[in-house]
């Protein structure tokens, strides 16, 4: 005999337990003749449910686009043994070179939007949709997810989610092949959480990117990319960490804001190609922390290529090119270490020299 709580009430059990999950099983959530009509039922099945060491639920995904005008909350004690897989891609993951970006202005923003969801709908076979501000919140840690458009209206509330896409808080998830667009608030937030990227990510026209904060950590071995998001494309802030090494990059273009930036005793570390390019803002913004980058291109930015205010900024083998205002960098009591750069134009202060309050641009 064995006292044990399921998740919503204490039970006396004899034997083995008929609610415990012993063993890895799959159900097909959505479409025809599907184990759960949805996400929502699917959690509420598995809620008077646990699963133990040896168990595992994969939660199938079927093809198809699947409205909602609720949020989507996950939330179970073993949230760790629930993977969430959408079917099987319809085309190659895409690049950069797929997406369309004409601009960053609202217009622009706003046709680019368009034709980038119809090319995401083209790649990916399941898409969640939500409408009204709804979007996904994830408290415990999601073992996968995984081949999944996440798609909004634009609406910001009422819903728990604040409009955003994909809300991850006091919590860890493995997640890969997964694209947000078009949400009212941040597409990811990630507070206080730990996040591992396994394949590549898309941020795409949302109020915001991808925003780490309040000690988050995005840990990703694979491109991250933002395109055409009203603020900043990528943002890490509130002690948080994006992490790609230096051997996977962030892909920042098109965003109304700043491409890529950095606030209190934020860190970012990428490389391979990160390309911030055609921002309405500054293209690397730094604020109290820490950028490191390799090989990136910095361009066709609307302001300068790089701000670096009482920070630490190294930037490794960079091209810069065309950002508007006529500093490539400017640096106000931080440092910014250029190795092997090229097409700097004006720095401020000049190379190699103390000003701005001892900023100091350091070319080597």
């Amino acid at each position: 005999m064995e006292i044990i709580y399921d998740g919503a009430a204490v039970r006396v059990v004899s034997g083995a337990d008929p609610l415990a999950i012993n063993t890895a099983i799959t159900r097909i959530v959505y479409g025809a003749g599907a184990d759960f009509a949805d996400l929502q039922t699917a959690f509420a099945w598995l809620s008077r449910r646990r699963i133990t060491s040896t168990g595992q639920v994969t939660l199938q995904l079927a093809a198809g686009q699947f409205t909602s005008s609720a949020a989507i909350g996950m939330s179970h004690p073993d949230l760790g043994r629930v993977r969430i897989i959408g079917a099987n891609m319809t085309g190659a993951l895409p690049g950069d070179a797929d997406f369309a970006v004409t601009g960053s202005s609202p217009a622009a923003r706003a046709a680019d939007a368009l034709t980038n969801l119809t090319m995401l709908r083209a790649r990916f076979a399941t898409e969640l949709r939500f409408t009204g501000g709804a979007g996904i919140s994830l408290v415990g840690p999601l073992g996968l997810l995984d081949q999944v458009l996440i798609a909004g209206d634009g609406s910001t509330a009422p819903s728990s989610t604040g409009g955003r896409g994909l809300q991850i808080a006091n919590s860890s998830i493995s997640m890969g092949r997964v694209a947000v667009i078009g949400f009212g608030g941040a597409g990811i937030l990630v507070r206080s959480s730990i996040v591992a990227i396994s394949n590549r990510i898309y941020v795409v026209a949302c109020a915001e990117g991808l925003v780490s904060a309040a000690g988050g950590a995005v840990d990703f071995s694979a491109n991250l990319y933002a395109y055409g998001n009203g603020g900043a494309g990528v943002r890490a802030t509130s002690g948080s960490l994006v992490d790609g090494t230096l051997a996977n990059g962030i892909i920042s273009r098109g965003n109304g804001g700043i491409g890529l930036t950095a606030a209190d005793a934020g860190v970012v570390n990428a490389g391979a190609g990160s390309i911030i390019r055609q921002n309405g803002g500054v293209g690397v913004d730094v604020r109290r922390s820490t950028i490191n980058l390799g090989t990136p291109t910095i361009s066709n930015n609307g302001s300068w290529g790089i701000a670096n205010g009482h920070s630490m900024v190294q930037i490794l083998s960079g091209v810069f090119a065309s950002n508007v205002n006529g500093d490539s960098v400017v640096t106000d009591s931080g440092n910014t270490a250029l190795q092997s750069c090229t097409g700097l134009g004006t720095l401020s202060p000049a190379a190699n020299t103390l000003g701005n309050r001892n900023g100091y641009n350091g070319v080597y």
